[in-house]
């Protein structure tokens, strides 16, 4: 009877061996092999779904186009772009495989995104791209394009990647840019004959932050009042954003886990002066910064993140600012640009235009954690 289990267990070792040694063969060559897999997706899908999903239909269609080449546009690519193409590919398709609300389109249909892609103008703002785009793929009812532009430079050996995510549903464009040195991102495959493959380091580069920009962050981020200073011609004119400003923003910003909060203690709204107002020594037992009172904040209600800002009145402008505060960083960014509004051209309009353009830079702060 032992050596009965005995065998049994040899048996199943060598299988697991086989298997092992057959599916790493199958893999090699296929990017992220050591993260892909239906475990890796796991509860990751349906932040997906809910996060791109439209009125409650039933599929997410995503759109990959393969990576486009900045300079020229050509059938023809470099080793390295097709590497990268096959990666985000298979990231995709698994990610599809994953979840049956995910359908990932044909290569065919892909290609028609990619023309209307292409004649993006890189000088309009986010959200008229989204909108171009919007009325452009409407009859394909795609949700969302995954894609990017690569620029390999042969004078210093680099290739750039700007990996970009488009929902078409949120009006978002989020992106995120890669340099890799050459001989850090293709590699020998250690295999007789066999194609080079993308090294392992950019695996553990890339993942993390297609994942972030994909599925988004589990930051938990709040979001404070903004300082509102205007007159009160200013403040009819911009309607409900006045208001409701920090709830447009709660509103845009799909697919984060973002609630409205408050400030503690009778705490006023950090006006635009007073956050940029040159540094000086101050006494902390008598005054504190605004990073100490964010932290406290952030500490008390265990969020991550915080977001804050103005919407003021300067000169004959209208300022609407956004800062990200980091708990893990205790630090403060500013969202840039600053967008400005000159006062005589002031319209509701160009109000939610500015909002979705910050919106747009907070939802890639956030994604990168």
């Amino acid at each position: 009877m032992k050596n009965k289990m005995f065998i049994q267990a040899i048996l199943v070792v060598l299988l697991a061996y086989w298997h092992g040694t057959l599916y790493a063969e199958e893999v090699c060559h296929l990017p992220f092999y050591q993260y892909l897999t239906g475990e890796f997706f796991k509860g990751k899908t349906e932040r997906f779904v809910k996060k791109y999903q439209h009125n409650d239909k039933e599929m997410v269609k995503v759109a990959y186009l393969p990576l486009m080449n900045v300079i020229i546009t050509t059938t023809n690519q470099p080793d390295s772009a097709t590497l990268l193409n096959d990666a985000l590919h298979n990231y995709l398709a698994v990610m599809a495989d994953a979840n049956p609300s995910i359908e990932l389109i044909p290569l065919e249909m892909s290609i028609k995104v990619a023309q209307i892609l292409r004649g993006c103008d890189d000088f309009i703002t986010s959200t008229e791209k989204v909108q171009m785009l919007e009325k452009s793929i409407k009859p394909m009812k795609v949700d969302v394009i995954v894609t990017g532009r690569y620029l390999e430079k042969t004078e210093d050996n680099t290739i750039k990647v700007k990996f970009i995510v488009v929902s078409i549903n949120n009006k978002k464009i989020m992106e995120k840019v890669f340099v890799f040195k050459r001989e850090q991102l293709i590699c020998d495959s250690h295999q007789n004959d066999a194609p080079k493959v993308l090294c392992q380091d950019v695996y553990k580069k890339l993942v993390p932050a297609i994942d972030a920009n994909i599925f988004g962050s589990d930051n938990k981020v709040g979001i404070l009042p903004f300082s509102k200073l205007t007159s009160a011609e200013v403040k009819k004119k911009i309607g409900k954003y006045y208001n409701d400003l920090e709830s447009q923003f709660l509103s845009t910003l799909k697919g984060f886990s973002i609630e409205l909060t408050e400030y503690q203690n009778i705490q006023q709204p950090f006006t635009y002066d007073e956050m940029n107002a040159p540094p000086f020594d101050i006494d902390p037992d008598d005054f504190a910064t605004p990073e100490q009172i964010l932290l406290n904040i952030s500490e008390n209600q265990r969020l991550d993140k915080i977001i804050f800002g103005h919407l003021e009145e300067v000169s004959d402008f209208i300022y609407i600012v956004a800062r990200v505060y980091s708990r893990a960083d205790n630090e403060i960014t500013s969202v840039q640009p600053i967008q400005k509004i000159k006062i005589e051209e002031l319209k509701v309009k160009r109000i939610e235009i500015a909002l979705n353009e910050l919106a747009m830079k907070i939802a890639n702060m956030l994604a990168q954690n």
